[in-house]
């Protein structure tokens, strides 16, 4: 029997959270398909064994998952490419139920994450990440004759996609800070202005802060020059190195004064910790 692909498969892995707000869900999308995750990541607190996920099917056609654990370690540039294994993975300490299901459109499913450690472990925290594979479903199959006589089977398969969801499991006394090393005006590789900045993390887990940038002048009110952002540091790696762009307001003068960086550890508290904060001076 010969078979005829329709549609090229695509499979697209979102590593979720590296540089993501603190809470919410995680949303992916190819064409012709939508899947909704909730939250976009776990943290498993020390006394904490279980937590669930609520996934959508938001199209209008059936989709089918398998779930796997994988290690996503982050490097000194901020991003995080996939490894066997690592020194805090907790991937070993994880379960999960159920490994494979299939959607209806608007259907939605609760995946139970499970976590066991072993007696040993030291504190801190431990990271890996729960991938969302999309598998390929039988779309259309419709039998008919070629001019050889020889029945032939067509199979229509839409894009795929994957959505891997940090899970962060606490153990003990965990404990970090984040601080801003150096910052520099810098160009990224299209020609955009911006700034490269050095993030430093210590303590025995992930890091996280609220980064804004401010342009501040003499006598005049502080004008936000960059798009708000959480950034992440995970255990792994003590420094990363950050090109965050500039984009003030239509008709602003980016000249004289100073740029203000500030890192706050919850901006939604109202008492919003202050944690680093660095000054540049502009030409």
């Amino acid at each position: 029997m010969n078979m005829t692909f329709n549609k090229l498969l695509f499979v697209v892995i979102l590593a979720v959270g590296v540089f993501a707000a603190g809470g919410g869900a995680a949303l992916a999308q190819t064409e012709g398909s939508v899947l909704f995750i909730s939250p976009h990541r776990v943290d498993i607190a020390p006394d904490g064994r279980i937590q669930e996920l609520n996934v959508a099917n938001k199209s209008d056609v059936p989709r089918r998952y398998d779930l796997q654990i994988i290690n996503q370690v982050m490097t000194e540039s901020g991003v995080t490419e996939r490894r066997d294994t690592f020194e805090y993975s907790a991937e070993k300490m994880l379960k999960f139920t159920p490994k494979r299901f299939t959607l209806e459109p608007g259907e939605r499913q609760v995946i139970r994450v499970m976590v066991r450690r072993p007696k040993d472990l030291a504190d801190g925290d431990y990271h890996s990440h729960l991938l969302f594979r999309e598998v390929p479903l039988r779309n259309q199959e419709r039998d008919g004759s070629g001019s050889d006589g020889k029945q032939k089977a067509s199979f229509e398969i839409q894009a795929l996609y994957g959505v891997a969801v940090p899970i962060v499991i606490q153990h003990g006394t965990v404990n970090s800070s984040m601080d801003i090393v150096s910052a520099a005006l810098a160009k990224n590789e299209q020609g955009n202005a911006g700034l490269g900045i050095t993030f430093s993390r210590s303590g025995n887990g992930e890091a996280a802060a609220h980064l804004s940038v401010v342009h501040r002048l003499p006598g005049k009110e502080d004008v936000p020059v960059t798009t708000e952002q959480w950034v992440r540091i995970y255990r792994e790696v003590d420094q990363i190195q950050k090109f965050v762009r500039l984009t003030p307001p239509e008709g602003h003068n980016l000249s004289g004064g100073q740029l203000i960086l500030t890192l706050v550890k919850d901006p939604r508290s109202p008492e919003a910790q202050v944690i680093a904060t660095t000054e540049l001076s502009l030409p």
